[in-house]
């Protein structure tokens, strides 16, 4: 990724102690989730269309953690360029239970601060 041009800003105590803990863990899960259930009918496109209206707002979703000259900075990426999931399990035989297995195993997945999204 260059960098080249792009403000950059250095970070917040909690943050490094975070970027600290991933090196000397790789792999280490610092993820954090909420649920939130939406009863009703949802139409998917507009929904996302939302979400990213709202990451286009908010220069704060789309910031990457990079390393400049050994130390952590914040990128904020001019676009958000990662997927909003649509995941229906309303025909599955326990819809509570398959999603709750799907954000679990969201959840426990490795993050690279690097490469992926905050």
């Amino acid at each position: 990724m260059n960098n080249c041009g792009q403000n950059s800003f250095p970070l917040t105590t909690a943050q490094r102690g975070l970027w600290f803990n991933q090196k000397i863990t790789p792999g280490a899960n610092l993820n954090i989730a909420e649920a939130v259930e939406i009863c009703g009918p949802v139409k998917p496109g507009i929904f996302q269309r939302a979400l990213r209206q709202v990451v286009a707002e908010a220069e704060e979703l789309r910031v990457r953690v990079v390393e400049q000259d050994g130390k952590p900075q914040q990128i904020p990426q001019s676009v958000y360029a990662d997927d909003f999931p649509y995941v229906d399990m309303s025909r599955e035989a326990d819809p509570r239970a398959s999603i709750e297995a799907w954000m679990m195993g969201e959840l426990t997945r490795p993050t690279d601060l690097a490469n992926d999204p905050l």
